[in-house]
């Protein structure tokens, strides 16, 4: 199961508010969350006020490995904490070859649509 520490949209229209929520990375994003750890309202005032965050709950997650979204990943940096490396996934590209990176080879040169 793949946990993700993403936001999760609350408030009304053109007045937005966010909870920083950790959830399993299948689910919906007004779907359940497995905890609440903080909230970000990006209309208030001052950093300090709008955003809230219990960095000892994303510092226990993170351990257990639980991947921060980029908007998250930026409102932590900001609030001074410093994200492990991500670790590259398993998955591997297939390496191009020198043929293959210029498009179609092999085709007649004057073989453009009309």
């Amino acid at each position: 199961m793949g946990v993700r520490i993403r936001l999760q949209r609350q408030g009304r229209c053109n007045r937005p508010y966010f909870r920083i929520v950790v959830t399993d990375a299948r689910v919906k994003q007004k779907g359940k969350c497995l905890e609440i750890v903080g909230y970000h309202d990006p209309l208030a005032k001052t950093e300090d006020v709008g955003t809230k965050v219990d960095l000892d709950k994303v510092r226990r997650w993170i351990s257990v490995g639980a991947q921060c979204s980029k908007p998250v990943a930026d409102i932590l940096r900001r609030k001074g904490f410093i994200l492990p490396a991500r670790s590259r996934s398993s998955k591997k590209k297939k390496p191009e070859t020198a043929g293959t990176a210029g498009g179609k080879e092999g085709a007649p040169a004057g073989s453009g649509t009309k």
